[in-house]
């Protein structure tokens, strides 16, 4: 065969292969693609929700009794383990008494394990585990509707497994970053500072993070940052609240 012909025959097979190879790959990709996505902000201007994440844990009781000393009654959400710091079974009348006081309880899985690295059968494990124990704690034996994933990591694979499992996804725009200063509350409250008094800051909305076990955080850097808020004129809600999704669909039985 001559080089020219050898060359033309090369170039017929790169593209046979090349064309029809491209399809699958396409239809692999869009089949992965999330068909659901994590929540960063609240829908109503004018609202923040102060969220805490990895308890319960012995300072939440207090926590719960600060707020509660607040007269404007403000509703904070907690996204709860079953075993991280303290086990759910340890501390489920705290929990029983977050939810009857009208605050809102979210997942964070049943151990804090990163859902990215995961197996399918063990993701559906760590939210099969957590709603089981809430079912028994939560009075009407309900389990939530609402999840953080831990570290706030969910790749597609993972938004589309909790998104079919009916779960609304939050994440969160304001990050204290209390768990690597938990005894600096200063510097913790900078980030609600830095947000709270920025310009036009009263027409957005925020999802605040922060961590319960953390004995400064359930004692002063929590109520701060609600009396901050509710001082710049934020109403201080759940995340449900925020989002504007009525309380009947919070939880599920």
């Amino acid at each position: 065969m001559a080089p020219i012909t050898r060359l033309a025959a090369a170039a017929l097979l790169f593209s046979f292969v090349f064309v029809n190879a491209a399809p699958p790959v396409a239809q692999t990709l869009k089949k992965r693609a999330a068909r659901y996505s994590q929540v960063y902000t609240c829908k109503t201007p004018g609202t923040i929700a102060i969220t805490f994440d990895d308890g319960p844990y012995k300072y939440t009781r207090q926590l719960l009794k600060e707020l509660d000393d607040i007269p404007e009654k403000p509703k904070v959400t907690f996204f709860v383990n079953g075993h991280n710091n303290g086990e759910i079974k340890d501390y489920a009348d705290v929990v029983a008494d977050a939810f009857k006081a009208g605050h809102q309880i979210g997942s964070h899985t049943w151990d804090h394990e990163d859902l990215n690295k995961l197996s399918p059968t063990a993701r559906e494990d760590e939210m099969k585990k957590l709603d089981d124990a809430l079912k028994e704690i939560l009075p009407g034996k309900v389990r939530p509707t609402f999840m953080r994933p831990p570290y706030g990591n969910a790749d597609d694979e993972v938004l589309n497994f909790l998104g079919d499992a009916g779960y609304t996804i939050i994440n969160w725009n304001i990050d204290t970053m209390d768990w690597a200063h938990p005894t600096d509350v200063p510097k913790s409250m900078k980030e609600y500072t830095k947000a709270l008094d920025a310009s036009g800051a009263i027409k957005k909305s925020f999802i605040g993070l922060e961590h319960d076990p953390n004995e400064k955080t359930s004692t002063e850097l929590g109520p701060q940052a609600v009396k901050y808020a509710i001082s710049k004129g934020f109403k201080v809600v759940t995340v449900g609240t925020c989002l504007e999704i009525p309380e009947s669909k919070w939880y599920r039985s």
